[in-house]
């Protein structure tokens, strides 16, 4: 059995922000639909490997907020455009 990461159709990573999120396309019973994962990456210190190493929570401080907002914004806003049907000028 293979194990492969899925890869995002589209990453959302604001300028020097430990805020990031990611757009994913999945296959479903009723066709292919999108899902958002929000980040926040943090330095810690890793006991075993005695050196400060960076990791990845879903949990934000008042501060982050903000961004999160508008990282979700954009993300509805790139999936709305491409779930609507293109329609061609005459």
């Amino acid at each position: 059995m293979s194990t492969t990461t899925k890869q995002p159709v589209l990453k959302i990573e604001p300028p020097r922000s430990k805020v990031k999120g990611a757009i994913f396309l999945n296959d479903g019973e009723k066709g292919p639909y999108y899902t958002v994962n929000i980040s926040r990456s943090y330095k810690t210190f890793d006991k075993k490997e005695k050196k400060e190493v960076w990791k990845n929570t879903s949990s934000f401080s008042n501060s982050d907020l903000q961004l999160v907002v508008e990282i979700a914004q954009e993300a509805m806003q790139w999936i709305d455009s491409q779930e609507q049907p293109t329609t061609q000028a005459k």
